[in-house]
């Protein structure tokens, strides 16, 4: 454990025991001494930004994700430039229809083409939408948009860590060179940071 000295530590504890967090305080105990140790280390601002940042974008997601621990999740990574008519369009809607009435809720990166397709298929209320804010590219597709489910991302590796964190299985459709990354990521990382929920 992250260590303050004797005074610093018993000062953060006591910090923490305060605020009332009874779970695992430890671990946010850790956190804050990190977060005082990067003071310490006059850290630039750029690195504080980017670390503070991911912080909470993991909070965030995590208090979204909770209540649906014990729901089995399953990805839909694909282009988002497939139209509704294409045949691609067609499958992974049928897919997301498919993956609900086998007790999956659907998590696509929020966008339109075959993540929208997928949502359409699972409905709103099975979709989660891991949404990267991008000027010109990635708006939320109208199944998900200003539904609580919907999570806006800055970085693309919180957003990736949280697709692998949270799901149980991938289906992978058409797509670019996004998708192919996505696809690489999942198959790279996925045994060492899936988290499995037992299901519903």
């Amino acid at each position: 454990m992250a260590t303050l000295g004797p005074e610093w530590d018993a000062r953060v504890q006591k910090f923490v025991a305060d605020w009332g967090a009874n779970k695992n305080p430890e671990l946010i105990e850790e956190m804050i001494m990190t977060a005082l140790k990067m003071a310490r280390d006059q850290m630039n601002v750029a690195d504080l930004k980017l670390i503070n940042r991911s912080l909470k974008e993991m909070r965030y997601a995590a208090k979204v994700f909770g209540p649906y621990a014990a729901y089995r999740k399953v990805a839909v990574f694909g282009s988002a430039r497939i139209p509704p008519d294409a045949p691609e369009f067609k499958v992974a809607e049928e897919f997301g229809h498919r993956m609900v009435e086998e007790n999956y809720m659907v998590i696509t990166g929020g966008g339109d083409g075959i993540m929208g397709a997928a949502q359409t298929g699972a409905g709103r209320e099975h979709s989660f939408g891991l949404n990267i804010r991008l000027p010109f590219e990635q708006r939320a597709n109208v199944v998900i948009e200003g539904d609580s489910k919907l999570i806006n991302f800055n970085y693309f590796f919180t957003r990736k860590l949280n697709f692998v964190k949270e799901t149980h299985a991938f289906a992978m459709f058409p797509g670019g060179f996004g998708t192919m990354d996505e696809t690489f990521e999942v198959l790279s990382s996925h045994s060492l940071l899936c988290r499995r929920a037992p299901a519903r």
